[in-house]
C-alpha cells in the first residue's frame, strides 16, 4: 500500500494499523532503551561526584588541620591531639554520626564540621551533631566545644554561627583564621 492511498477495504485498514502498532512499539522500545541508558550513565556520573565531593572535601580538612591546631593555641586551647573523619558508634555499634575533625587536649574538646561553601544548613545540623554528643557524653570530664570550617563562608551564615557559640574558621589562602570578634566571642559548652 502507498502512503497517500485511500485504504479501501477493511484488510487495507488493518494493514495501516499494524503497521503504525509495530511503529509505535519500536519507538516506544528504542525510546525506553534510551531512558534506561540514560539513568544508567546519570548514576555512574552521579557516583563520580560523589566521589569527587568526597575527595574536595578530604582536600579542605587536610588544608585546614595543621593551621587550626596553631590557631587554637592563640585561643588558649593547648591541641595535644586531631583526629580526622571520626566515626561516632553507638552501644551496638552502628554509626551515629561522623565528625570531620576532633581536636583534642586533656580538658577541651573541639569538635569541627568542614565545608567547602558553609552555609545555613550545616550549621544546623552541627547543632544537632553537638547535641548528640552533649546528650550521649562521649567525652566524659571534658568541655565541649563545637566549630565550623569553611573555605567559603557568607557573613550571614558566620553570624549565625557565632550566635549558636561556634567558633567559625576560615580558610584564608595560606591559613585559617578563627572569628573571636575581636576577643569579645564567648564560645558555646556544649556539656
Amino acid at each position: 500500500m502507498t502512503e497517500g492511498i485511500e485504504p479501501r477495504t477493511l484488510a487495507d485498514i488493518n494493514a495501516i494499523l499494524d503497521k503504525l502498532l509495530l511503529s509505535y512499539t519500536e519507538e516506544r522500545e528504542a525510546r525506553e532503551a534510551m531512558e534506561a541508558l540514560f539513568l544508567r550513565r546519570a548514576d555512574r556520573l552521579d557516583q563520580r561526584v560523589g566521589k569527587l565531593g568526597n575527595r574536595l572535601g578530604e582536600i579542605v580538612e587536610t588544608l585546614f588541620i595543621p593551621n587550626i591546631v596553631e590557631r587554637f593555641k592563640a585561643l588558649n586551647h593547648s591541641i595535644r591531639k586531631a583526629s580526622p573523619n571520626v566515626e561516632v558508634l553507638d552501644e551496638q555499634g552502628n554509626t551515629l554520626t561522623e565528625l570531620d575533625i576532633v581536636l583534642e587536649n586533656g580538658e577541651d574538646v573541639i569538635v569541627v564540621e568542614v565545608k567547602t561553601n558553609l552555609s545555613e544548613q550545616h550549621i544546623y545540623d552541627h547543632v544537632k551533631r553537638m547535641n548528640l554528643l552533649a546528650s550521649r557524653a562521649f567525652y566524659p570530664g571534658k568541655k565541649l566545644y563545637g566549630a565550623i570550617a569553611g573555605a567559603i563562608i557568607e557573613q550571614k551564615t558566620k553570624t549565625d554561627a557565632l550566635e549558636q557559640g561556634f567558633y567559625v574558621i576560615e580558610y584564608t589562602g595560606d591559613a585559617v583564621h578563627i572569628e573571636t570578634l575581636d576577643g569579645t566571642f564567648e564560645p558555646k559548652q556544649w556539656q
